[in-house]
């Protein structure tokens, strides 16, 4: 009989594969490789079990150890998720996860299914230690709750947001500096193919006519998991009277904690070599496009929502033409 940790692993893995996008060849092969392990999990429970004990006992002590030092839950959050990118690319994850996948005789050499399980597994411990009650939650609306118009758009706008800061830090000097400038170039498209977010590509290309950032699908994927967060906090916070700091707190601080921007910003940002940087430039990249979406829904904002509209409409018509 599987014990009570393996089950929560096998849910992690079933829960990580259910959040990956449908279309593209990466997702295809982290379906294979969960499937593998589910299978080859079930004929060796033992490794499965060993597995599922040893990972959830590590990531138990840490999240205690770190959060007991601080009070306040945004305080704790905080210092987790710094934790938790540190030790997620650490040796002892690495070396529970090689010893899994060698006895249950499977090759693995794509890092995003092992990276998407601790994701899961870290969230799962998480609200483990805060006891969250669902009453206290807050429900992030889904990616597929944003319409295929609204990605065009939003494609268009977060190059910009990408765009700016790069112009922004490639005329700075120092390792940092260059780190930022690496991280922020590499989020646009590299090379061509079909895949999930083919369709908002051709729209840019379309509507390009010059000077536009294309960005990566991982890049645009980080920025949708931003904009749900905004969508969830923004228009609450803007019914409020508040000072500058307590909207930061309120808003920049709950999209920089949210896990799945965590999650995708931490596969963007391999090239900066220190979290206190890595978190530096998210934070950036967050209160600019927060500032640009708090415009958004302001009656001056929405004379550029109609001018995007009509555009969008235009090249819409043209793509239908081809």
């Amino acid at each position: 009989m599987a014990s009570v940790d393996s089950v929560v692993v096998r849910s992690a893995i079933q829960s990580a594969v259910r959040k990956s996008p449908s279309q593209s060849r990466r997702s295809s092969n982290l379906k294979k490789e969960a499937q593998e392990i589910l299978i080859q999990g079930s004929v060796q429970e033992d490794a499965l079990d060993k597995f599922g004990e040893s990972i959830l006992t590590y990531l138990r002590f840490e999240v205690r150890r770190v959060a007991d030092r601080y009070k306040g839950t945004n305080k704790k959050r905080e210092h987790l998720w710094s934790m938790f990118h540190k030790v997620r690319m650490s040796a002892n994850l690495r070396t529970l996860w090689n010893d899994l996948v060698r006895t249950l005789n499977i090759v693995i050499d794509d890092p995003l299914l092992e990276q998407s399980l601790y994701q899961e597994l870290f969230e799962i411990v998480l609200k483990e230690y805060f006891d969250c009650k669902s009453s206290d939650c807050v429900v992030k609306p889904k990616a597929d709750s944003i319409s295929p118009d609204e990605l065009n758009v939003l494609r268009y706008a977060c190059g910009y947001v990408a765009q700016k800061l790069l112009k922004r830090y490639e005329k700075k000097h120092g390792e940092v500096m260059e780190q930022y400038a690496t991280c922020l170039s590499e989020m646009a498209v590299v090379g061509e193919g079909a895949d999930l977010l083919t369709y908002t590509k051709r729209w840019l290309e379309l509507v390009n006519r010059g000077g536009l950032f294309p960005l990566s699908d991982e890049a645009f994927r980080f920025f949708i998991e931003v904009e749900l967060c905004v969508r969830t906090y923004l228009p609450h916070q803007l019914m409020k009277t508040h000072s500058e700091v307590e909207f930061a707190t309120n808003v920049h601080d709950k999209i920089f904690s949210d896990e799945d921007v965590q999650f995708h910003w931490t596969l963007l940002s391999q090239n900066i070599h220190d979290t206190v940087s890595s978190d530096a430039l998210l934070m950036e990249v967050i209160k600019l496009w927060v500032t640009i979406r708090g415009f958004s829904t302001t009656d001056i904002g929405w004379k550029c929502i109609r001018k995007r509209k009509r555009l969008l409409l235009k090249s819409q018509k043209v793509y239908e033409k081809q």
